[in-house]
């Protein structure tokens, strides 16, 4: 299977599968990213909810995880990951949360300069186990248009 351009289409949904943040995620992520804000790693200084908070960037990469699990960067339709836009950490989410993403084709451009290729822009929210949006960015992956010789195939 391989997701190029030309199978997206404007406004289409993916939906991810859900994934549950656990205390491994918050100490590994810590220990890879050197991040060690006591926010996330000290119990002590956790707040009024006595939960541990994920840090919003693990949140971000779990995200991108989730959108790969859908099978939209199997085979080689992606070029490149072409950056985040609008990225937005709108509510906490903690260690035993679960999460999934709702994404949404916002826009689609061909290359003018390039017309084997096109941009893909993925409106992208992530969203806890009450529905409640968590995250908010939009994904620009710059994706093969299909080969002719595979269409006329």
């Amino acid at each position: 299977m391989s997701c190029y351009y030309d199978d997206f289409t404007l406004g289409q949904e993916i939906i991810t599968p859900g994934r549950t943040i656990t205390e491994t995620d918050v100490v590994m992520y810590a220990a890879m990213s050197c991040d060690y804000d006591e926010r996330h790693t000290n119990m002590e200084t956790v707040g009024e909810h006595q939960r541990r908070p994920a840090p919003p960037l693990l949140l971000y990469g779990i995200c991108h995880g989730l959108l790969c699990r859908t099978g939209v960067f199997e085979g080689f339709g992606a070029i490149a990951f072409a950056g985040i836009d609008d990225l937005e950490f709108l509510a906490p989410v903690y260690v035993g949360d679960t999460v999934h993403g709702e994404i949404r084709v916002s826009e689609m451009r061909l290359s003018k300069s390039k017309p084997d290729r096109g941009m893909v822009y993925y409106d992208y929210t992530l969203k806890n186990q009450h529905g409640v949006a968590v995250q908010h960015s939009v994904k620009k992956i710059m994706r093969s248009v299909r080969p002719k010789a595979e269409v006329m195939a």
